[in-house]
């Protein structure tokens, strides 16, 4: 494991969470949220467990204003 992760969520983006190795990250279904490497951090290694059934992945235009 190595690396940061950021998960940015709510109005304009302005509510995240970093996680680094050995952490875990619970996103709600539904919650529109954007992934990325945290500050400071060179990429991230993770896995990935989605449950459910529909589309992965649902694009929107980006963030709701703040």
């Amino acid at each position: 494991n190595s690396g940061r992760a950021r998960f940015e969520f709510g109005p304009g983006g302005s509510l995240g969470v970093d996680a680094g190795p050995g952490d875990y990250v619970l996103i709600p279904r539904g919650l529109i949220h954007r992934e990325g490497t945290a500050a400071g951090s060179n990429g991230f290694d993770a896995v990935l467990v989605r449950v459910g059934r529909g589309e992965l992945v649902t694009n929107v235009e980006g963030p709701e204003p703040g």
